[in-house]
């Protein structure tokens, strides 16, 4: 199953920046693919995100939003804002999945989760995650507005915990926060864990997707990490060219990534970092098919910063 993240905090040089990043391993279950080998999605314009779970639900929603969030920043002087782009994304997702849940496994439950990073029509960097299954279709949001950075993953639910201890203890180390979290999916990559197999579903190359606040679209920059290089997952390394820009090299502090994983509490709270009482919103409440294509303000709570509040 697919490990990553969406990110979203302010630069060095005060600028926002969101962020996507995942593995690129190829999981299957049974017969049926799980997990594409590319996880990560342009979605049109400044949105992106990172899927899991079951393929079929984000490969086509993101097609067909990328296809409408394209045309219609084109025809427009006002771009699809993210709160759009995310109840476009939702409908698809579910649209997709609900021939499918009929045709289920009871040991695989048929479903898909989607991490979105972009921003808010007024700059306001914002993160949401969608999930489509039988039981539960719902979304939330979080947007930043503080100097801290924020992310919610989205996978394998032990690399989840990893990560979210990670992002806390180098908050509290001072480390570059986003880097450690690649950190941290590239040594549940090459490692096992403290567990056999307990990271045996993630791996492959890493990719990393970035838009910041005055850009108009999301960059896929090279990057290098251990002397291994990838652009969007796939492996690079054997194939650089003189002529091609320099990959983005990325540190990676091994025996930090260890020692967290020695140390971690694996029952820790799934989203320590989401209000408890956060709102979900229904999918069916926000992506109906007679407003689906009317464009929309963001609600005026996602300005204050807290997207979920109850």
């Amino acid at each position: 199953m697919t490990l990553g993240f969406v990110a979203a905090a302010k630069q060095e040089n005060g600028v926002p920046l969101v962020m996507v990043v995942a593995d690129s391993r190829i999981s299957l279950s049974g017969s049926a693919p799980m997990d594409t080998g590319i996880k990560t999605y342009e979605l049109g314009g400044r949105a992106a995100m990172v899927a899991s779970g079951h393929a079929l639900p984000a490969l086509f929603a993101s097609q067909l939003v990328r296809t409408r969030v394209d045309n219609h920043n084109r025809h427009s002087k006002i771009y699809l804002g993210f709160y759009d782009t995310v109840r476009l994304l939702a409908f698809y997702m579910k649209l997709s999945a609900q021939d499918q849940w009929a045709k289920r496994s009871m040991d695989h439950p048929w479903a898909c989760q989607v991490a979105v990073a972009g921003f808010l029509q007024n700059d306001l960097p914002c993160l949401a995650v969608v999930t489509v299954s039988e039981e539960y279709n719902q979304i939330f949001f979080q947007s930043l507005n503080s100097n801290k950075s924020i992310a919610l993953a989205v996978g394998n639910d032990l690399g989840k915990s990893l990560l979210y201890q990670g992002f806390a203890a180098a908050r509290k180390e001072n480390k570059p926060v986003l880097t450690s979290g690649i950190s941290l999916i590239w040594y549940m990559s090459s490692h096992l864990g403290t567990d056999s197999g307990v990271y045996s579903s993630i791996g492959g190359g890493i990719s990393v997707g970035c838009c910041a606040q005055d850009s108009m679209e999301f960059s896929w920059p090279l990057i290098e990490i251990e002397g291994k290089s990838f652009l969007q997952g796939v492996d690079l390394t054997d194939y650089i060219r003189p002529s091609w820009p320099q990959p983005e090299v990325l540190p990676y502090d091994e025996s930090w990534c260890a020692e967290l994983d020695k140390t971690i509490n694996r029952d820790q709270e799934e989203f320590p970092f989401i209000e408890k009482h956060s709102k979900r919103y229904d999918i069916d409440s926000i992506s109906r098919p007679d407003t689906l294509f009317q464009t929309c303000d963001d609600p005026p709570a996602f300005e204050d910063g807290v997207a979920c509040q109850a």
